[in-house]
């Protein structure tokens, strides 16, 4: 869990629930879609705070590194990169970050004009048998920018789903039909 958002929910866990003389289950709704309102900021400002880390040891030290999202994401990473940036030595440790994407056969072609390089890179890429299936994690360097094209295949609401799932909101009778896919500014709005 990255620290921006741990201290966020010991915030709420603390001053809203474990303190509070009455837990009022629409203030913690409420300042969990703002936490959820500065992840999308976030990630629309090319910031890194609510992304996956990642460590990968070389790809050597792996029986299978296919298996490996960190290896696959790293990758993609490589054969997406432009000459502006490093590439990821695969042979050596690493500690990457992740970023969930959707891309698809149906979605690619809407970068075709503004990233015509990008474009032809993606389409090869879903032609690889090995790394077509695994387009829905790129990995990239801790130092590294984020480049526009990344923008438009961001799935934003994974990346949201995934840094505000752990909030124990059963705990104060509040239940999602599905957890794992349904953002909180879904169930309530501000």
């Amino acid at each position: 869990m990255p620290e921006k958002i741990k201290q966020k929910f010991q915030d709420i866990l603390y001053e809203d629930i474990l303190t509070a003389k009455q837990i009022d289950q629409r203030k913690v709704m409420k300042k969990l879609i703002l936490v959820e309102k500065d992840i999308i900021k976030s990630i629309m400002n090319k910031e890194i705070l609510y992304y996956k880390p990642d460590n990968i040891a070389p790809i050597s030290s792996y029986a299978d590194p296919m298996r490996q999202n960190g290896i696959t994401a790293a990758m993609i990473y490589n054969k997406l990169r432009t000459d502006d940036m490093p590439a990821i030595n695969l042979n050596e440790r690493n500690t990457i970050f992740k970023i969930k994407l959707n891309i698809t056969k149906n979605n690619v072609h809407k970068i075709h004009d503004k990233y015509p390089n990008i474009h032809a890179k993606l389409v090869e890429l879903l032609k690889d048998p090995q790394l077509s299936t695994r387009l829905g994690t790129i990995g990239f360097p801790m130092d590294s920018k984020i480049p526009d094209w990344v923008l438009e295949f961001v799935d934003i609401n994974t990346i949201v789903n995934d840094n505000l799932r752990n909030f124990p909101l059963e705990a104060i009778g509040i239940y999602r039909l599905d957890k794992d896919s349904v953002n909180y500014s879904n169930v309530i709005s501000l």
